[in-house]
């Protein structure tokens, strides 16, 4: 696995098919950019990835961010895996199932699922449960 490593205020690691990504305070333009950046070297490398993301010091990302988001959701239907959410906020959880509805209404076909989990520990129990044998 790799040591964490800076994405703007964020940290993120990989650890074979799982990114962990820590996210502190709002996600911008250029941080996701360059976490779809990270991500699509991942899913080049694994049939089915996993992201394991940290948002127990997150706020909603600006809607340049979500935008961004979305349109790399909808160019990228085939990517086959898990996002799994831990530690949110009611609000930010209220957000994030928003517009996570939002691009499953626009792509009802993409092979990835969406959980959100209490911590750590039932993310990481997530992603082995899910894991392809």
């Amino acid at each position: 696995m790799s040591d964490w490593q800076p994405l703007g205020k964020h940290r993120i690691r990989v650890g074979g098919d799982v990114i962990f990504w820590e996210v502190h305070g709002v996600t911008q333009l250029d941080e996701m950019q360059r976490f779809y950046e990270l991500a699509e070297a991942v899913l080049s490398q694994h049939v089915w990835v996993a992201l394991s993301v940290d948002l127990r010091d997150a706020s909603i990302p600006s809607a340049e961010a979500r935008r961004y988001m979305a349109d790399w959701e909808r160019k990228h239907p085939e990517r086959r895996g898990v996002v799994i959410f831990y530690g949110a906020s009611v609000p930010l959880r209220s957000i994030g199932s928003l517009i996570q509805r939002g691009i499953a209404m626009l792509l009802p076909k993409r092979n990835s699922q969406v959980f959100w989990v209490a911590n750590e520990a039932d993310a990481l129990a997530t992603i082995a449960s899910q894991r392809p044998r």
